[in-house]
C-alpha cells in the first residue's frame, strides 16, 4: 500500500504519512483512533488468512491419508 493510499485510509496527506513513518510528526487523536483501528482490522485479517490456511492444508493431510488408505486395501 502507498502513503498516498494509506493517507486516503486515515485522512491525512502522503507526505504527512512519510513524516508519521520518520518520526517528524505525530497524528491527532482522530488519525490515531483510525490508525489503531486499522491494526486491529490487520490483525484480524491476519488471524484469519492463518486459519484459512490451517484448514486447507488440514484439509490436503486428510485427502492425502484417505488415498494413501485406499491404496491399501
Amino acid at each position: 500500500m502507498t502513503q498516498a493510499e494509506f493517507g486516503g485510509l486515515v485522512n491525512a496527506h502522503f507526505v504527512t504519512v512519510s513524516k508519521w513513518e520518520s518520526d517528524a510528526a505525530r497524528p491527532d487523536h482522530y488519525q490515531q483512533g483510525l490508525l489503531e483501528r486499522f491494526a486491529q482490522v490487520q490483525e484480524r485479517k491476519q488471524i484469519g488468512d492463518m486459519a484459512k490456511g490451517a484448514l486447507i492444508t488440514a484439509g490436503v493431510i486428510a485427502a492425502l491419508l484417505l488415498l494413501l488408505n485406499a491404496g491399501k486395501k
